[in-house]
């Protein structure tokens, strides 16, 4: 219907592994992380702005360990949903949270697979924590519905052998280390989600898909050491190598095309990029619905 993509084989025509194609490079800012009493001085969501009492894009801020994709597509739902990334968070009014994520089964249809984590379960290491905690102007508090929902994500993760469970900080460390966005979008939405090359038609069908709705975030290329890891001051459009962004805006300016995205690390945002570029430094174009 005009707004369908073509999938590739993204291992044989784009060189990379797409189980891994965001390694991020934010691990090296772990020793800046504090240790603090993350069960006190928090709120779920912030209670000032124009977003008040609802999750909103702005308050995503990824700590230290390297899940850009999964914090991307976390970003991209509640850009278009809000509601969806509301839905997943249930407080249970004890000290902990229950999130829900969709587990695909051996059918090829989704399950609803619920985790519950203690606020103590959330890493200092990671979202909205420590160096880059996100406070509420109104009343200082940490916004934790990031790390709330980071923390679930690395607890069904977590590393099990001879039936025993390692603990959640085996998860963190399996999330931690990169990934692809397309799982975590479908985690995130139980819905199919596809990878494709940034090119030809699937380029320019990205405004109709952003338009309609689909979720959508970006892998950056890491083909040379021009684009590796953080050295965004020479690389183009202020991108960092190997990260994963949320696309916010696909619009027309002067009759050129650009594209807006947010770095999940709450810093550094990177410059609106003409569509007749976003090849030349970007790997994968992630896709997912709502």
């Amino acid at each position: 219907m005009g707004l369908n993509f073509n999938s590739i084989n993204v291992t044989k025509g784009l060189n990379f592994n797409p189980i891994n194609i965001a390694k991020d490079v934010n691990g090296f800012l772990g020793a800046m992380n504090s240790a603090r009493n993350v069960a006190s001085g928090t709120e779920l969501y912030n209670t000032s702005g124009p977003n008040a009492n609802e999750p909103s894009l702005g308050d995503i801020r990824q700590g230290s360990y390297g899940d850009c994709y999964f914090l991307a597509s976390l970003g991209a739902l509640d850009q278009h949903d809000p509601n969806a990334v509301k839905n997943m968070i249930h407080d249970n009014g004890n000290g902990t949270y229950t999130v829900s994520f969709h587990v695909q089964t051996q059918n090829g249809s989704y399950t609803t697979k619920q985790v519950t984590v203690s606020a103590n379960e959330i890493s200092t290491k990671g979202a909205n924590m420590g160096w880059n905690a996100m406070t509420d102007s109104k009343n200082g508090k940490q916004v934790i519905w990031p790390a709330v929902v980071e923390a679930a994500y690395a607890k069904m993760n977590d590393t099990k052998k001879f039936g025993i469970d390692l603990g959640i900080s085996s998860g963190y460390n399996n999330i931690g280390g990169g990934g692809n966005p397309v799982p975590s979008l479908e985690i995130l939405t139980g819905h199919v989600a596809q990878g494709y090359s940034p090119s030809g038609a699937e380029l320019n069908n990205l405004q109709s898909q952003f338009d309609s709705g689909k979720l959508i975030t970006v892998c950056t290329l890491e083909s040379d050491g021009n684009q590796a890891g953080y050295n965004k001051g020479t690389n183009p459009y202020g991108l960092i190598g190997g990260h994963a962004y949320t696309v916010t805006n696909v619009y027309m300016r002067n009759g050129v095309e650009y594209v807006s995205l947010n770095n999940p690390w709450g810093f550094d945002q990177p410059q609106d990029i003409p569509l007749s570029k976003l090849s030349s430094v970007v790997a994968e174009i992630e896709v997912g619905s709502a």
